[in-house]
């Protein structure tokens, strides 16, 4: 293998360390700084450079290695076969041409193309959100480059060029044999659906124009009625066609939990019926209202309050009368920040929006300054109507564990009856508050506590609506006890989403949240319904008990000195909340306990500070924490996800390892405090023997990672061999579907990973299932026979009289017809194979080209984690085979030995 070109880095001229200005310096020598602020002097008393002004770092974009890699690598894969074809890109090999704005670059398009033809893609695309497309530019070159130049001087310029584009060295694309049969939707029909969704779901759709500098970008998203404008928009697009063809479910959904934290709560109308919306929305006229209320001036006129301006006619539906548009975002009358329009009600209502009340964010640096930025919100100038679907409200009291403004949260040694700050407390001492970090774990910084919650679930066609309001004295069953004793109780059935799941035909552990990220799975508390509560009163007083001095609490106590609430208990010093206590100072909650200091929250409790209500009202306090407008928003669908199989390809072609681990925890399904059914996690390490050696783990800007090939005194020696043993960190994905799901969308952390870090090491080449250029094999060769040395490759079928012998995998487009045995020493790629058994490695027939669920290895591994009930197994699949682990005290133990799939079925008798 050929060392990378490299160039002595650009940045620190070779030196491994960057001398730059300290941060304080931009601020200058004051405690308190204004971001947009630029002094250029050092602050006295910096933590960072002590006040030198100047700091010495390891330089970023080299690592600190003084030279950088010259080359990228472009690989296609066939998904379909497993073949890939990979070409590398270095100095004096640029085809660059002139892009539309005279620069000179070099284009993806010629690059896949060729590529694409080799591994019989027809339907090629990037990887993820922020893969490189087909059509995308893979090199720009800087002005000074010429083809006429001499070539040592442009090699030297092409070099400078490539180790710019080293933070993403490695572009890869996947392709299907077939073309696409599901042509993208007509925008215009795709924003008729977007509006269906939203009556749907019970949701206002936000088209949002915002204009700065003269230019103006779309943004389309779902949010909540009375939701908060975000500071800066989720997406930024040019023209409002380009919009609403990138926004999918998960885009139109990724600010609602955010911008919805303060958003009016209330019930849904369950029984409403489907609100009408257009098949298809003319964007050009919606183009046009919205661009002419981003022409309104945001100081224009005052709002009467009914929907009109006295500058012009407001219609409720349509926009202003404002005068000329000139199309171009600009009218007669200057122009505001943005402008919107929201589908409500089954009509579009535009507004433009203004300039809110100037706020400060005040940030501490490292520096030890503390930089104060101006803010700025939007607000709409007009509101839209009340949604239909509105009900009752839901009333809310505050969060009594966190401050406004501040990241001081209630200590947790007050939290305890009596609600007394400890004044031995490390954490407090004795002040009641400590320091928190991320947002309140009781309210998500919403500074709101629901006594009742809207659970929406819905398969994007269909919708159900359940409302989670517990009446006074809910039933709920313990079930089971957390370590310290406290018990576990389970609400009935109308409280446990796992029993919507089946009305939509998924598994309760395909139930995950609309309005989060990387399709996060409901919680184990909200399936089955359980909450840790103790509940009930503290009484515990004799039958005949008045009232004493020691009384705790009896029958006839009416709240002596050190009751604990008995029946008749009013509230004495000592009342943890009888049937009759109306608060004492320790009152926990009685029946009729109208909110004392510490009161845990009766039937009658108004809220005190310590309210923590009823097991079911704990329960569904606990379940709306953080969520918008008291609304959870559960999507039903399972994840739409390449198999098993051809991941199996995918990283067949790529040359790295697929390592599939599971945990069996169903013997624990009865206990509610442990981890219940069977999870899953998938990842795509190097292979064992890839030249990355030197890494441990995706994350390469952890120093204290331990590396083979670096001696540290504070950390043991470590042997290559380590590697050998793949991650065996329990699982936690309730589902193989969504551990798949999970590991393509990280896909790209998985190959910057595979690419070595040091510079002369070339970025990885992977080639499979293509013939080398020189004796390409011709496509649709009818047959291959006899014994082979290699790999076998055909564009065809196989027919053979004889035994098919093989020393490398075999990729074929079409069918092996055989009168012998199959006997090959790789990966089997093909399609059905007739008249002969195949041993070989994990091909298509092996797994199921379908559900991820389906396949001899995830039915393999399921017996197998069963035999091990409790213990992580593990899988790992490379081109050299298949082999099982299993995770012990001692550390990884491997059970099989790398082979195939049939031989290590056979050796673990699962066969």
């Amino acid at each position: 293998m050929s060392a990378a070109p490299t160039i002595v880095c650009p940045d620190c001229s070779g030196l491994t360390f960057s001398v730059s200005r300290c941060e304080c310096a931009s601020g200058g020598d004051r405690f308190l700084v204004d971001g947009g602020d630029y002094a250029d002097e050092a602050y006295r008393d910096c933590r960072v450079c002590q006040g030198d002004g100047s700091v010495v770092r390891s330089c970023l974009w080299c690592g600190g290695a003084g030279v950088r890699r010259a080359e990228l690598v472009v690989t296609v894969v066939n998904l379909d076969t497993g073949a890939a074809d990979s070409t590398r890109i270095r100095p004096g090999r640029i085809d660059a041409r002139r892009g539309p704005d005279g620069a000179w670059e070099v284009p993806l398009r010629p690059v896949v193309d060729r590529l694409a033809a080799r591994v019989g893609a027809l339907d090629v695309r990037g990887i993820g959100p922020l893969g490189p497309e087909p059509d995308a530019t893979l090199l720009w070159l800087p002005a000074s480059w010429r083809p006429e130049l001499p070539a040592d001087e442009r090699h030297r310029i092409e070099a400078e060029a490539l180790a710019r584009a080293d933070h993403h060295p490695w572009r890869v694309l996947l392709g299907r044999s077939a073309a696409a049969k599901d042509d993208p939707p007509e925008p215009g029909r795709h924003l008729g659906w977007l509006c269906r969704l939203a009556n749907l779901l019970h949701l206002d759709l936000v088209v949002e124009a915002r204009q700065r500098a003269g230019l103006v970008s779309w943004n389309i998203r779902l949010e909540l009625p009375g939701s908060e404008v975000p500071g800066d928009a989720y997406q930024h697009h040019g023209e409002l066609a380009a919009a609403v063809a990138a926004t999918t479910i998960g885009s139109a959904t990724a600010r609602l939990a955010e911008s919805g934290l303060t958003a009016p709560a209330y019930t849904v109308r369950s029984s409403l019926g489907m609100l009408s919306a257009p098949e298809t929305v003319d964007l050009a006229t919606l183009d046009r209202r919205i661009r002419a209320d981003l022409a309104v001036p945001s100081d224009v006129g005052t709002f009467d309050g009914r929907g009109g301006f006295d500058v012009g006619a407001f219609d409720g539906r349509g926009g202003f009368d404002v005068g000329a548009f000139d199309g171009r975002g600009h009218g007669d009358l200057g122009g505001g920040p943005a402008a919107q329009a929201v589908w409500r009600n089954g009509y579009w209502w535009h507004t433009p929006l203004r300039e809110g009340e100037p706020g400060e964010i005040l940030h501490e640096r490292d520096t030890g300054q503390i930089v104060r930025w101006a803010s700025t919100g939007l607000l709409r100038v007009v509101e839209p109507p009340e949604p239909t679907w509105w009900a009752a409200p839901i009333r809310h009291r505050d969060c009594p564990d966190c401050r406004p403004g501040s990241t001081l949260r209630r200590c947790t040694c007050c939290r305890r009856t009596p609600a007394q700050p400890d004044p031995d407390c490390p954490r407090c001492c004795g002040a009641g508050l400590a320091p928190g970090w991320g947002p309140c774990g009781t309210c998500g910084d919403s500074r709101r506590i629901y006594p009742a919650v809207t659970v929406t679930v819905t398969d994007l066609t269909r919708v159900t609506h359940r409302r989670w309001q517990p009446a006074p004295g809910e039933q709920a069953v313990v079930v089971g006890h957390q370590p310290d004793g406290t018990p576990i109780r389970q609400l009935r059935e109308h409280y446990r989403a796992a029993s919507l799941a089946a009305s939509f035909g998924v598994r309760p552990e395909d139930l995950t949240h609309l309005d989060q990220p990387g399709r996060q799975p409901l919680g184990q508390h909200l399936l089955d319904g359980t909450v840790t509560c103790a509940g009930g009163p503290a009484c515990c007083g004799g039958s005949a008990c008045a009232g004493g001095p020691a009384c705790a609490g009896g029958p006839a106590c009416c709240g002596g000195s050190a009751c604990a609430g008995g029946p008749a208990c009013a509230g004495g010093p000592a009342c943890a909340g009888g049937p009759a206590c109306a608060g004492g100072p320790a009152c926990a909650g009685g029946p009729a306990c109208a909110g004392g200091p510490a009161c845990a929250g009766g039937p009658a409790c108004a809220g005190g500070s310590a309210c923590c209500g009823e097991p079911a009202g704990r329960y569904v306090a606990e379940a709306g924490r953080g969520l918008p407008g008291a609304r959870l928003l559960v999507l039903a669908q399972t994840p739409d996800v390449p198999s098993l199989a051809d991941l199996i390809r995918l990283v067949t072609g790529l040359d790295l390892s697929l390592v599939v681990v599971t945990r069996d925890h169903r013997r624990d399904d009865t206990d509610p405090s442990r981890m219940h059914g069977i999870r899953w996690r998938v990842d795509l390490p190097p292979r064992p023997d890839a030249p990355c050696l030197d890494q441990l783990c995706s994350d390469q800007s952890r120093p204290d990672v331990p590396r083979p090939d670096v001696p540290r005194p504070d950390v043991p020696s470590l042997d290559a061999s380590c590697l050998d043993a793949p991650c065996l960190d329990p699982p936690w994905w309730p589902s193989l579907p969504a551990a798949v799901a999970d590991r393509v969308t990280h896909l790209g952390a998985a190959l910057r990973a595979a690419v070595p870090r040091a510079p002369g090491r070339p970025v990885p080449l992977p080639r499979f299932g293509v013939p080398a250029a020189a004796d390409a094999a011709p496509a649709g060769s009818p047959a291959v026979g006899g014994p082979v040395g290699g790999p076998i490759v055909a564009g065809g079928p196989v027919v053979v009289d004889g035994p098919i012998v093989a020393g490398g995998p075999v990729v074929v487009r079409g069918p092996i017809v055989a009168d012998g045995p199959v006997v090959v020493g790789g990966p089997v790629v093909a399609g059905p194979v007739a008249g002969a058994p195949v041993a070989g490695d994990l091909g298509a027939g092996d797994l199921g080209a379908g559900d991820p669920g389906s396949g001899e290895l995830h039915r393999a591994l399921r017996r197998l984690a069963e035999r091990h009930a409790g213990q992580v197994v593990a899988v790992r699949v490379d081109r050299a085979g298949c082999q099982f682990w299993l995770a012990e005290a001692a550390g990884p133990r491997a059970l099989t030995g790398t082979s195939t799939l049939v031989n290590a079925l056979s050796a673990l008798r699962l066969g």
